[in-house]
C-alpha cells in the first residue's frame, strides 16, 4: 500500500500519532509518508499557526480555552462559506494536485484541519483512495463533523455517543485507541529503569511532564514539592522544548541530588517505567502512554480545552486524580507518592479500560479494506 498521513504542527501530539502509524506501516514494508497539511495552504501559514499555537498554549492558556469553547458553541464558524472554512480549505487545490501525482491508496488525517482540507480535495481528485481520521483526544473535537471521510478511528468505544452526537454515523466509527510508538509496549523492571534514569532503586520517583512544550506552572509546583521532599524521594521534571523553564528550574535547584531537571526527552518509556507517580498535562498522547504503562496519574489542568476531556475521562475511570489548585495538586502528589495503597488502586483501574496496540488495529482495518478491495 501507499499511505499518506496528513498531520498539523499544532503541538506534538498529532505528529507523534502520525509517527507511530508510520513506524508500523514502515515495519510492514509499505510506503508511508507524513506531510504537514497546513503546508498545502502555504509554508508561511504553517509556521505562523505552529508558532502561534505554541505561544498561546505555553503562555496564554486562557486564550486557547476560550477559542476551543467558541468552536464548540459556534460550529457554523468553521462550516462551508465561513471565513475560517475558506482559509483552511484554501490548500485543497495544492493537495489535490499532490494526491493525483502520487497515487496513494490511503490518506489518514490526525487533525481536523487536515480532514477539512482533504474533504474538499478528494472531491476534485482523479485518483481514488480510502480516507481515515484518527482522533488524538478522548472526545469528539470541534470541526470533526465538517470532515467527510470513510472511517473515524476513536480512542475508546465508550466515546461513540460523543461522535454520533456531532452527526458522524456510528457505522463509520472504529474504536482503536490512540496510536503510540511501539517502544511503549515494551516494559523494563522498575528498579532497573530507575537505575537507568539515575534514580535510587528503592526511592519513590515522581515524574512531572508539561507536554512537548513544557506548559503549566512547573516552577510553582516544584517549589511547593521541593521543600517537603524526603531523602528517599526523587523528582524528574521534563520541560520539553521550553528552554526558559528548563534554565529557570536549573538555576533554582542546581545542587539537589534528588531533583532532576531535563529538557526534551526521547527516553519517555524508560522514564515512565522508573516512575511511581506521573504528574502530567493531559494531552491525548501523554495520557495514552501512561495508560499503556498503567502508571498512576495526576492531571495538571494547564490548558483545558480538549485536555479537560482527557482529564475527565481518566478521572472518571478511576485511573487519575486532578485539581485546579496548584497547592492542592502538590499535596496530592506527596500523599500519593507516600501512599502505596492509593497508587495501586489507581493502577488497577487501568485494567477495566480497552487495551490494544492501536496502530496495529488501524493497520489491520485499513489493509482489510484496501487490499481486499484491490484483490476484488
Amino acid at each position: 500500500m501507499r499511505i499518506l498521513i496528513l498531520s498539523c504542527n499544532t503541538g506534538e501530539g498529532h505528529n507523534s500519532c502520525a509517527k507511530a502509524l508510520k513506524e508500523l506501516f514502515d515495519g510492514k514494508g509499505h510506503y508511508c509518508v507524513i506531510e504537514d497539511a497546513l503546508n498545502f495552504i502555504s509554508p508561511l501559514a504553517s509556521r505562523v499557526i505552529s508558532r502561534g499555537h505554541t505561544l498561546i498554549y505555553r503562555y496564554f492558556p486562557g486564550l486557547f480555552r476560550r477559542g476551543y469553547a467558541f468552536a464548540e458553541r459556534h460550529p457554523a464558524a468553521y462550516r462551508g462559506g465561513s471565513v475560517l472554512n475558506r482559509f483552511f480549505c484554501s490548500g485543497r487545490q495544492r493537495l489535490t494536485a499532490y494526491l493525483d501525482s502520487e497515487d496513494f491508496d490511503v490518506v489518514i488525517c490526525t487533525h481536523t484541519f487536515a480532514g477539512m482540507i482533504l474533504t474538499g480535495a478528494k472531491k476534485a481528485c482523479k485518483t481514488a483512495f480510502y480516507t481515515a481520521f484518527v482522533g488524538t483526544d478522548y472526545t469528539c473535537s470541534p470541526t470533526t463533523e465538517i470532515c467527510d471521510l470513510d472511517v473515524y478511528f476513536i480512542p475508546d468505544g465508550t466515546l461513540k455517543e460523543a461522535f454520533t452526537a456531532y452527526g458522524i454515523p456510528e457505522a463509520k466509527l472504529v474504536p482503536s485507541g490512540i496510536p503510540i510508538r511501539q517502544m511503549f509496549y515494551e516494559d523494563m523492571e522498575k528498579p532497573a529503569a530507575k537505575a537507568a534514569e539515575g534514580v535510587g532503586r528503592t526511592h519513590k520517583h515522581l515524574l512531572i511532564m508539561g507536554g512537548s512544550m513544557g506548559c503549566g506552572r512547573l516552577d510553582r509546583l516544584l517549589d511547593l514539592l521541593a521543600g517537603a521532599l524526603r531523602a528517599d524521594e526523587e523528582i524528574t521534571v521534563i520541560c520539553g522544548t521550553n528552554r526558559h523553564m528548563q534554565n529557570k528550574l536549573g538555576r533554582r535547584y542546581p545542587d539537589r541530588p534528588n531533583i532532576h531537571i531535563r529538557g526534551y526527552a526521547e527516553d519517555v518509556p524508560c522514564l515512565m517505567d522508573s516512575a511511581d507517580l506521573y504528574l502530567t498535562k493531559p494531552g491525548g498522547i501523554s495520557v495514552t502512554e501512561a495508560k499503556q504503562k498503567h502508571l498512576p496519574m495526576i492531571c495538571l489542568n494547564a490548558v483545558a480545552g480538549c485536555e479537560a476531556y482527557n482529564c475527565r475521562f481518566f478521572v472518571e475511570k478511576g485511573c487519575a486524580v486532578s485539581d485546579d489548585n496548584t497547592a492542592a495538586l502538590a499535596k496530592q502528589c506527596l500523599a500519593l507518592l507516600r501512599g502505596e495503597e492509593e497508587r495501586e488502586k489507581l493502577e488497577r483501574s487501568y485494567g477495566a479500560l480497552e487495551s490494544r496496540n492501536s496502530a496495529q488495529v488501524i493497520y489491520d482495518y485499513l489493509t482489510s479494506k484496501v487490499l481486499f478491495k484491490s484483490a476484488v
